[in-house]
């Protein structure tokens, strides 16, 4: 007799199998649901088909995601399933449901070496008990290259196995288990910090838990694993909230649970979760105590910057709330009896480069901001610090400049770009190329600029960072738009638009009125110039790029006959606070306003028809 090794089946197969034995199509979902319960096993998928089972299945799950391993319950299975897993463990020697009650507790898969040492038995009694279990094909080798893992063959029967056992059993193996993990991988506990957390958790164990949902959550982050950094911080956040809280403040545990939310928190911000980073932050400050000045103001600062981050419109409250938060943040940290430990002076210069950045006070207001901290940063801020400090610098710069960028300029943004590679700071490393590249832009050296706009995207998409993502975004199509690439310009904007912040740019609106321009739709062009001015109110702080709109309503004011209309447009576009035209734009520019003040209405609109065709090939119309 030949034994013939049969392999799951795939989903179709699955379905096709079921659908025979019900008479009745399969849903989609109720196909997925059906080949994930049964794992493609065709004894099981006959019965879970003649039980009829599988409508109630799906209503019983209405989306609410897989639940935890752990926790997963035997019962999807029909009673006749259940009964012929739980004849086949019957069939184990004691020895063997031994070692099969702690590798369902270890989980799917299994190691050797952890199941030995958790077992608390003599390696041979654990080698006798695995080969029976696998004799029995209740576990298999797994396919890695290594004869140390192990899984089991179908998951219901670990479930099985799992379920049968009392709580408190369950407890102890799960502890047993985290110990074992903590000697085993002594080496590399980074690689099993997760797994080690949740046993921990299992165990009854919260304050072994959460340092090492804190290690797995760092982990994460090294590889801008964003996602899993998340679920880790949120496990022990939640820990530390059903029942750890007050315990916190009483034990010291406080910096440890600051630390956890502030690192979420961070996490959220950087992926543009604004709303959601400001709540946990508040989670935060609850944890520490009234006296522990530096830390309050830290959380503070950092929900002030969620405000400051929330739009890129000047109009809205959310900087006036940033504004208020800010100064509550230094408010408190005066209130620091040491005012002069590094852990001090750094939340200080932390706090002030967080209201330069980004760009939201007067000219007058950021310089105020920059003498006073320039000395502090200077003797004693860590290069990331300087490298922030910096940027900020040369915003104020070119802002005063009206984005007229020089050689000096250019040559500094390098050196601070070198620098700032040191720190392995992926996200400031990405400001870095954004600011190098808008300066090189601003030059016409539009190569440059767009290797150095590319490297921030790459930069920002590895991070997950969606303001440097939505900036450069935003910046991006200028290069384009002085080649004339109308194409390049419409992707850059589809893309930009799939980006949450980007999509409220007034920047982003003015491309688009550009790219209508060039289509010759001149309906959608003045739709989506006036749209990008909508933020733009007297007294308003104003963006100095509002030419990106500007430019394609004069030349549909022109072709509309609205000679006045166009004019004002003009009179806007050369307002003080937008960026200086480049002067063979500006030459014809500035004579059709002085005609048109002297009342010589035709020599303005002469002057004006003469800088359309300059415009359109340098790309501002």
């Amino acid at each position: 007799m030949t034994e013939v090794a049969l392999g799951p089946l795939n989903t179709k197969e699955t379905t096709s199998l079921a659908e025979h034995i019900m008479g009745q199509k399969l849903d989609p979902d109720m196909s997925n649901t059906l080949h994930h319960e049964t794992e493609g096993n065709p004894l099981f998928v006959v019965e879970m088909a003649r039980a009829g089972t599988l409508g109630q299945q799906k209503r019983a799950r209405p989306g609410a995601g897989p639940l935890p391993l752990l926790t997963q319950p035997a019962s999807t299975l029909p009673p006749s399933m259940q009964a012929v897993l739980a004849s086949r463990l019957a069939q184990l020697s004691k020895q063997a449901h031994e070692v099969a009650n702690v590798a369902a507790v270890i989980g799917r898969e299994f190691t050797f070496s952890v199941l030995a040492r958790a077992s608390g038995e003599s390696e041979d009694t654990v080698v006798r008990g695995l080969d029976e279990l696998w004799q029995r094909r209740i576990v298999r080798e797994q396919e890695t290259g290594t004869t140390d893992a192990y899984d089991f063959s179908h998951g219901k029967l670990r479930e099985l196995v799992y379920n049968s056992l009392l709580p408190a059993h369950q407890r102890l193996l799960h502890r047993r288990i985290a110990e074992s993990c903590e000697v085993v991988y002594a080496e590399d506990l980074d690689m099993v910090s997760g797994q080690i957390a949740s046993h921990y958790e299992h165990a009854g164990l919260p304050e072994r838990a959460i340092p090492y949902y804190r290690r797995a959550g760092e982990t994460a982050l090294r590889i801008y694993a964003n996602a899993d950094a998340i679920i880790a911080y949120q496990r022990a956040a939640a820990l530390f909230e059903a029942g750890m809280h007050g315990q916190a403040q009483r034990e010291h545990l406080w910096q440890e649970a600051a630390a956890i939310y502030t690192s979420l928190g961070n996490i959220f911000a950087t992926t543009g979760r604004q709303q959601e980073a400001r709540q946990v932050y508040q989670d935060g400050m609850a944890c520490i105590p009234r006296q522990e000045f530096i830390w309050q103001a830290r959380l503070l600062r950092k929900m002030a910057s969620t405000w400051n981050f929330a739009s890129d419109n000047p109009l809205d409250t959310f900087h006036i709330n940033a504004q208020q938060t800010f100064q509550e943040a230094e408010r408190i940290l005066e209130q620091a009896t040491i005012k002069s430990s590094t852990e001090w002076v750094q939340e200080w210069i932390d706090l002030q480069i967080d209201q330069l950045l980004p760009l939201r006070g007067s000219l007058d207001e950021m310089t105020a901001l920059i003498e006073k901290a320039q000395v502090t940063v200077e003797q004693y801020g860590t290069a990331e610090q300087r490298s922030q400090f910096f940027q900020a610098v040369v915003a104020r710069d070119s802002k005063r400049d009206r984005y007229v960028a020089s050689e000096e300029t250019i040559s500094y943004c390098r050196n601070a770009l070198a620098e700032v590679q040191h720190t392995g700071n992926t996200s400031l490393i990405g400001f870095a190329h954004f600011v190098l590249g808008n300066r090189l832009l601003w030059a016409s050296r539009l190569d440059e600029a767009e290797e150095e706009m590319r490297a921030a995207i790459i930069a920002a998409e590895q991070v997950g960072n969606t303001t440097l993502l939505a900036r450069s975004l935003t910046f991006l199509p200028f290069i384009f738009r002085h080649r004339g690439q109308v194409e390049q310009v419409r992707s850059i904007i589809a893309r930009a638009l799939t980006v949450p912040e980007a999509r409220n740019i007034s920047i982003i609106t003015g491309h688009r009125a550009w790219v209508a321009w060039r289509d010759g739709n001149i309906v959608e062009a003045e739709v989506y110039g006036r749209n990008s001015l909508k933020d733009r109110q007297p007294q308003s702080r104003t963006n100095a790029f509002q030419w990106v709109g500007l430019w394609p309503l004069i030349g549909v004011a022109l072709a509309l006959e609205k000679s006045a209309e166009a004019i004002d447009y003009v009179r806007m576009l050369l307002d003080p606070s937008q960026q200086l035209p480049p002067e063979s734009l500006f030459i014809p520019l500035a004579a059709t306003m002085q005609a048109w003040d002297a009342g010589q209405h035709e020599v303005a609109r002469f002057h004006l028809q003469q800088a359309i065709p300059l415009a359109e090939e340098m790309g501002y119309l």
